[in-house]
């Protein structure tokens, strides 16, 4: 997994918006999220203490450039900006974001043969060999696209009962790979600043761990880095923008 461009370490250059906070005894800044009903929120518990700036203060929203110092930002210029932003957005639904072709399908399914495709999938996910599955409407019918960990056995429980509206998704990883994954983030909590982490399909019918961090640590990308390219979507607030000396 290639994250080393996104690892920020001592003496990165960063430029980061978010809303301040001057309430205590140092300025911070925190990013802001919002959810589905774009309730706007600054997360606090992912704010960065702002260092070494004697300048003016902006009354809430600001930009922030400087250079990361390990515990937080040696600020070399401040600029106001209006709260219009967003760092973090919680996704929308699974059947919103796929992003496949998907068989034009001419008649809907009956409950029973629901009920029937849910038990075999089910037992597809004990065994390990799905990751995951959604149904998403398409024509006049539902297709159901499964993340498959082995694309031939689900090929050969489920296309049968479904046949044209299966959607196999292969995956290039295992049930095991994201319980490590999702192990190294809550280990990680702390220090890479950890806000929020799960699990969803991303557009293509892949099923991964998802996660707001504040920032990627050199710890946190060294034990990403052995798991393949995708296993992880991370959203990430505070990212170098170019080393420095």
């Amino acid at each position: 997994m290639d994250i080393v461009s996104r690892t920020l370490s001592r003496g990165s250059r960063v430029r980061v918006v978010g809303q301040l906070l001057t309430g205590g005894p140092t300025l911070r800044l925190a990013p802001v999220w919002t959810d589905p009903s774009e309730q706007r929120e600054a997360v606090d518990s992912m704010a960065v203490d702002l260092v070494g700036w004697h300048g003016a203060v902006p009354t809430s929203g600001a930009r922030v450039a400087g250079t990361w110092n390990g515990t937080a930002v040696d600020v070399a210029a401040v600029e106001p900006v209006e709260l219009d932003f967003v760092s973090f957005r919680l996704a929308s639904s699974h059947r919103e974001q796929l992003d496949l072709a998907l068989p034009v399908l001419d008649r809907p399914s009956s409950p029973e043969d629901t009920a029937s495709v849910n038990d075999v999938i089910g037992s597809l996910i004990d065994v390990g060999a799905v990751l995951h599955f959604v149904r998403v409407r398409s024509g006049n019918g539902v297709a159901v696209v499964v993340n498959a960990v082995d694309p031939a056995q689900v090929e050969r429980a489920l296309r049968p009962m479904l046949q044209d509206a299966l959607v196999v998704v292969p995956s290039r990883w295992s049930r095991a790979d994201l319980d490590a994954v999702d192990q190294i983030l809550s280990d990680e909590e702390e220090p890479a600043g950890l806000f929020m982490s799960g699990e969803g399909m991303d557009s293509q019918g892949r099923y991964r761990v998802t996660a707001w961090v504040q920032h990627i640590t050199p710890r946190l990308a060294e034990r990403l880095a052995p798991y393949p390219e995708g296993i992880v979507a991370l959203d990430v607030w505070l990212e170098p923008t170019q080393s420095v000396a």
